[in-house]
């Protein structure tokens, strides 16, 4: 992540209004636990409303354990693009925060989209459901889901780093 997020840098240096790569940069950053420079890269960003924003927002929000602020960018990134990346994180979040009914009704939104496995298993990994979340995380791996590339770095399934099936599927997928 480090070396990615050095050439990220080097992009936005070259064009410093990329809105793209800096969103990749302040994805890096987050991911690699650095919240304080992925908001940095972010209060620099020229579409401030944007879902892509507005989602990135309510994880750093997450991340610091202010849950109503990531749910209010998490709903207003919904409203903006009600895709499966939104609908995610809004589901997590709300069943993180106890909000069972409302995490399910996201979960029946997700039904309705194709290759949503990985979504909806994030969803179950906020509501506590290991089994379900695992067995939706293995049916998006025989299906070869581009999504899955973020498994290892996705800190809706940090719960599930120690769990054995968990890691297998982590060593399978290389």
């Amino acid at each position: 992540i480090d070396e990615a997020a050095t050439h990220l840098e080097q992009a936005l240096a070259l064009d410093p209004v990329r809105w793209d790569v800096q969103h990749e940069l302040a994805a890096a950053f987050s991911r690699a636990g650095n919240t304080k420079r992925a908001r940095a890269v972010l209060e620099k960003n020229p579409i401030p409303d944007s879902p892509l924003t507005l989602v990135w927002q309510g994880v750093f929000a997450v991340q610091e354990g202010r849950v109503s602020e990531a749910l209010l960018s998490f709903q207003r990134a919904v409203e903006r693009n009600p895709g499966r990346w939104t609908l995610s994180h809004l589901g997590y979040t709300l069943a993180r925060a106890g909000r069972i009914r409302e995490a399910r009704t996201v979960l029946e939104k997700l039904l309705s989209y194709p290759a949503s496995e990985f979504d909806q298993a994030v969803v179950h990994a906020g509501l506590g459901e290991t089994e379900r979340t695992l067995a939706l995380l293995e049916k998006a791996e025989s299906e070869r889901l581009p999504t899955l590339l973020w498994l290892k770095v996705d800190y809706r399934l940090r719960d599930l780093h120690d769990n054995p099936r968990f890691r297998e599927l982590l060593h399978r997928l290389g």
